[in-house]
């Protein structure tokens, strides 16, 4: 059974709390035409009039080591990359 996506939006709360108040989770929605697929929107705050907005596409169907070490390996990208901190 997949795990829910209030549990991926939590998870997805607790990556972007790493990160500090600059980092916001948006929502996290069922991905079209799959159950077992979601996705979780988040904004980046800071120097720039608008936020950076990304979407991290998640399968539901994996533990939830697995699941964070994917939100948390995809949010530190995008927060790299919109500081200028890439990899």
């Amino acid at each position: 059974m997949p795990i829910s996506l209030s549990d991926v939006r939590r998870m997805a709360q607790d990556v972007a709390h790493e990160h500090g108040p600059d980092v916001e989770v948006l929502a996290a929605t069922r991905g079209e035409g799959a159950s077992d697929y979601g996705e979780v929107i988040l904004a980046v705050h800071g120097r720039a009039p608008e936020p950076h907005r990304f979407i991290i596409g998640i399968s539901r169907n994996g533990a939830e080591s697995e699941i964070r070490g994917h939100l948390r390996d995809q949010v530190k990208r995008h927060v790299d990359a919109y500081e200028g901190h890439p990899d």
